[in-house]
């Protein structure tokens, strides 16, 4: 079956779900969340709704960097007390190893590498961007260690690139200064791929390192340097600086931002992150900063299909012969894109593989027949 693109969905067809049925529902009450993830929370107390912060964007910036570094803090201790394995489980054999290289500030970034234990000969390689809204959380942490670990065990040559945070203790980054040390990260690897044993090179990351993946492509698209990337993988990706818009606009553009609010996350505090990225909101349409601004047109579309839908798009041209706008994204060249959402644990992901037409299809557990309701 093929089906247009449709340039926006239409927020007023949407099943109300959540907080947009339920103002009151929090993620103990909320009868989408799996039982097994709903346990999970409350043992961390994260079952309740996260309540606002005690400032906003016009604060001081001095007062709003402080409360990020709090937030840098207190996910850093949540990170830290969770378990890093499963009761009897086996620690993987993993060797593991870290370089430097130089930024384009003259910076030192740190490159954690991670390669299965007596393997031989060349294996895939993946670059990890971590999370924390490209502002906060160590690349070295317990969860994020244990993900390239998990990840190596399986087979892979992983290497985490620590790349700056828009908040550090010693100050801030904001954008592009830690896409940029991920431009140098990726540069470094495809310089080393022989004595890495690595074969192809994907860029995966979660949330904000979701958004770091995609505009990593992007960046290298605009600057010839493709060679160095053979797919992203982008998790749960954060490319949407609209936290701090208006009500009116959430519900016309991304009405999650209202269903989902509070559900582990607050929009508010989210926002705050967005203050410290991009200060003055000057790159708030730059897709290198905020990827959506380049590519929604197809993500509102995978979003609105049902499942099992295939739509084709060769060049400008939808599947009808309706005009489309043409992305800065590298079509030229052969690649697989995953989605995943963090829709309060209902799970899905989108497949787009695109090499010379785009083909889309899309798998969920669980689909809304109107909309997926999205939270980014």
């Amino acid at each position: 079956m093929t089906q247009a693109l449709s340039r926006e969905p239409d927020a007023g067809q949407a099943r109300r779900e959540g907080r947009l049925a339920d103002p009151s529902v929090e993620l103990r009450t909320e009868p989408r969340l799996h039982p097994g993830l709903r346990a999970a929370f409350a043992a961390y107390g994260l079952d309740g709704h996260a309540a606002p912060p005690p400032l906003d964007r016009g604060a001081d910036p001095g007062a709003v960097a402080e409360f990020v570094g709090a937030c840098h803090t207190a996910f850093e201790g949540l990170y830290a007390a969770m378990p890093a394995g499963w009761p009897g489980e086996a620690p993987a054999d993993v060797t593991y190893r870290t370089e430097t290289t130089q930024g384009a500030d003259g910076n030192d970034i740190a490159l954690h590498i991670f390669r299965p234990a007596g393997a031989s000969g060349p294996l895939p390689g993946v670059i990890y961007l971590h999370g924390g809204g490209m502002t906060i959380l160590d690349t070295a942490n317990k969860v994020h260690q244990q993900w390239s670990r998990d990840l190596a065990a399986a087979g892979l040559t992983v290497v985490a690139v620590d790349f700056r945070n828009a908040w550090t203790p010693g100050g801030l980054n904001p954008f592009p200064a830690g896409l940029d040390d991920c431009a140098a990260g990726i540069d470094w690897v495809h310089a080393h791929r022989g004595e890495l044993g690595i074969s192809k090179v994907i860029l995966q990351g979660e949330s904000g390192g979701a958004n770091l993946v995609l505009a990593s492509a992007l960046k290298a698209k605009r600057e010839d340097r493709l060679d160095r990337i053979d797919g992203v993988y982008a998790m749960v990706p954060y490319i949407s600086g609209g936290y701090g818009w208006e009500t009116s606009r959430k519900l016309a553009e991304l009405p999650s931002m209202v269903e989902n609010d509070g559900h582990y996350l607050n929009v508010q505090m989210m926002d705050l992150l967005v203050a410290v990225y991009d200060p003055a909101g000057a790159n708030a349409e730059n897709p290198l900063a905020w990827p959506a601004s380049d590519i929604s047109c197809f993500a509102w579309s995978m979003l609105t299909l049902r499942c099992g839908t295939e739509v084709s798009v060769c060049g400008n041209t939808g599947a009808n012969g309706e005009s489309l706008p043409r992305s800065d994204f590298p079509w030229n060249r052969p690649w697989t894109i995953f989605v995943r959402s963090r829709v309060s644990a209902i799970a899905w992901r989108t497949r787009l593989s695109v090499n010379g037409a785009l083909s889309v299809r899309i798998e969920s557990s669980r689909w809304f027949d109107e909309r997926i309701a999205m939270m980014w």
